[in-house]
């Protein structure tokens, strides 16, 4: 640390680093995850990743994965093969090659039955079937139907869709903010897997260059 104390033995391969004292270890390619405040060893050196936030941690044993709580306590089971951050109190699964979504008590609420998925923003998530793009609310109705090529996530109350060539700017009610047009459509600060503090939706670049703050929507 600071004070030039050895907070972690040298025994390790490797160490992750140190956010809100929490490390990563690696020995033969096997990870664990330490709580140095607390020195306790919340996840043995037994998985194959672990990704942590300060609330829970998503670990992968083989090609399943599960999520333990930053106590110890278990919350899901590995029988997912992918999971994504909770987002807006729900957390994207994928379990047989689908995607749906948990809520915080462990529960699937909406049912694993989409090619692909982003984390919910502004009250929705875009979601994919057969090839086509659509968003879905808390509930899991299909308020925007799929029938974009693609999307992006609903961030600040509108997404850039785009159909064939075409991209424009699509509202949370499904009505086009920005119509439809053959140039590219760039909205600044999207990305479909951060963490929801880390997603700054801000501005919308038109096709002749001309910057809208996208906040009030």
């Amino acid at each position: 640390d600071v004070s030039g104390k050895v907070v972690l033995d040298f025994e390790y391969d490797a160490v992750s680093e140190i956010i809100d004292g929490l490390a990563i270890t690696s020995v033969d390619k096997k990870v664990a995850l330490n709580d140095l405040n607390n020195h306790k060893t919340i996840l043995p050196m037994e998985y194959d990743n672990i990704i942590a936030t300060k609330e829970y941690a998503i670990f992968y044993k083989g090609d399943k994965c599960g999520i333990m709580l930053m106590d110890g306590t278990l919350f899901t089971e590995p029988i997912y093969e992918s999971i994504k951050y909770f987002c807006e109190e729900l957390c994207a699964v994928k379990q047989n090659g689908q995607w749906g979504y948990m809520d915080k008590r462990g529960k699937v609420c909406i049912a694993c039955a989409y090619d692909e998925c982003f984390c919910f923003s502004s009250g929705m998530a875009a979601v994919c079937k057969d090839g086509k793009w659509g968003f879905i609310n808390h509930s899991g109705k299909l308020s925007v139907p799929a029938k974009f090529d693609e999307v992006t996530p609903m961030l600040g109350g509108v997404a850039v869709v785009k159909s064939g060539e075409s991209c424009g700017l699509l509202d949370r009610a499904g009505q086009f903010v920005f119509p439809l047009t053959k140039k590219a459509l760039i909205l600044h600060d999207v990305c479909a897997h951060s963490r929801p503090e880390q997603a700054r939706p801000k501005c919308l670049i038109t096709p002749d260059g001309t910057h809208f703050i996208i906040d009030k929507y």
